[in-house]
C-alpha cells in the first residue's frame, strides 16, 4: 500500500442519522445507535456517568520535530457483531471500538509529550525530523456507501523495543534504526446483522480503496477462550463464527483478526449465550479495564509488526 502524507477523505454521503435531532411532535423517535458520538471524549459507552469519565487528553499539536524519522501507514479495524444489539457478548468486538479511540488518543498525546522532552535534550547540532501534527479524530458517523459507521483516529507509535528489552543489549543496537510510525486507523461497524457482516466490510473497503486487505483487521468474540483473553490470529478457520465466515466469503481466508474471549455457556446453549447481554463488570473492563488494555497492546503489536 502506498503511504499517504495527507488525510484520507471519505466521500460525502447522505446521513442516516442526525446527532441531536429532535423528533417532530407526534412522531416516533428513531433509536440513536450507540456508535454516534459527538467528539472524542464522548467515545465511551452511554451507560457510564459523565462524572466518572477521565479528563480528555489533548495531543501536543505544536510539536513539529522528532528525534527519529517518522513513517506513515494506515489500517482498518472492523468490529464484528449485531449493530442492533451492541452490548451482547456476540457484539463485544463492536463495543470495544469506541473506547479504543479514546485509548489511542491518550497514547498519542503521551508519546508526543515524550518526544518533546527527547528533542529538548538533543544537542544543538543533532539532526531532527519532521513530526506531522495530529489529525483531528473523526468520531463514528453513518456513511451510506460503507453500509455502516466509520470513524478515524491517528496515533503515533514507537517502533523501538521497550526499555529493558534484550534487543537493546545487542552490540549492534541503534535507536535511530527504529522509526516512529504514525498510523491512520479507520474504524468500522457494519450496519447489518452478524451473519452478513462481510457485505459491509467489502463496502467499507471500497470507500478506502488504498487500504490493502492485509491492513484490514477484524475484532470479534471467541467462545473457545476465557473472558478477557485477547489473541491475534492470521487468517485460518472461522471456527464456526458466522461473522468471520461472512467476511471470508467476500474477502478470502487470510484476513487477520483479534479475538476477545467470552467463555462458553455452562448449559451448552450457545445461541442464547452469545445473544445475551454482557454483565456490568464486562462492560466496565471492555471500556476502561484489562480487556481494553490487552486489546490495545495486541493492536500495537500488529501495527508495529508491519513496519
Amino acid at each position: 500500500m502506498q503511504q499517504s502524507s495527507h488525510a484520507m477523505p471519505v466521500r460525502a454521503t447522505p446521513c442516516l442519522w442526525v446527532v441531536g435531532q429532535t423528533a417532530a411532535p407526534g412522531a416516533t423517535p428513531r433509536r440513536r445507535p450507540p456508535y454516534l458520538v459527538s467528539n472524542a471524549s464522548d467515545a465511551l459507552p452511554p451507560w457510564r456517568p459523565r462524572a466518572m469519565m477521565p479528563p480528555p487528553l489533548f495531543s501536543v499539536a505544536d510539536m513539529r520535530a522528532a528525534d527519529r524519522h517518522v513513517v506513515r501507514k494506515a489500517a482498518m479495524l472492523v468490529g464484528l457483531g449485531n449493530y442492533s444489539h451492541p452490548t451482547t457478548r456476540h457484539s463485544i468486538g463492536q463495543y470495544c471500538l469506541s473506547p479504543l479511540i479514546h485509548r489511542a488518543e491518550a497514547h498519542d498525546a503521551a508519546l508526543r509529550a515524550e518526544i518533546a522532552r527527547r528533542v529538548a535534550r538533543l544537542s544543538p547540532d543533532a539532526p531532527t525530523f519532521e513530526l506531522p501534527v495530529p489529525v483531528a479524530t473523526e468520531p463514528f458517523r453513518p456513511v451510506a456507501a460503507s453500509k455502516g459507521w466509520l470513524a478515524r483516529v491517528s496515533v503515533l507509535l514507537d517502533a523501538a523495543p521497550p526499555k529493558g528489552d534484550a534487543a537493546r543489549r545487542s552490540p549492534h543496537f541503534s535507536l535511530r534504526a527504529y522509526p516512529y510510525v504514525l498510523y491512520d486507523l479507520v474504524l468500522y461497524i457494519p450496519r447489518m446483522l452478524m451473519n452478513v457482516n462481510g457485505r459491509g466490510v467489502a463496502a467499507a473497503r471500497a470507500v478506502y480503496p488504498d487500504i490493502a486487505l492485509t491492513d484490514t483487521l477484524l475484532v470479534h468474540d471467541e467462545l473457545q477462550r476465557a473472558f478477557g483473553k485477547v489473541s491475534f490470529k492470521q487468517g485460518g478457520s472461522a471456527a464456526g463464527h458466522n461473522g468471520v465466515k461472512s467476511v471470508q466469503h467476500h474477502l478470502g481466508n487470510d484476513v487477520p483478526r483479534i479475538r476477545i474471549g467470552i467463555d462458553r455457556p455452562l448449559d451448552g446453549n450457545v445461541s442464547a449465550y452469545v445473544l445475551g447481554s454482557m454483565p456490568p463488570d464486562w462492560l466496565e473492563t471492555c471500556a476502561h479495564g484489562e480487556v481494553l488494555e490487552r486489546l490495545w497492546s495486541t493492536l500495537q503489536t500488529w501495527c508495529l509488526s508491519r513496519t
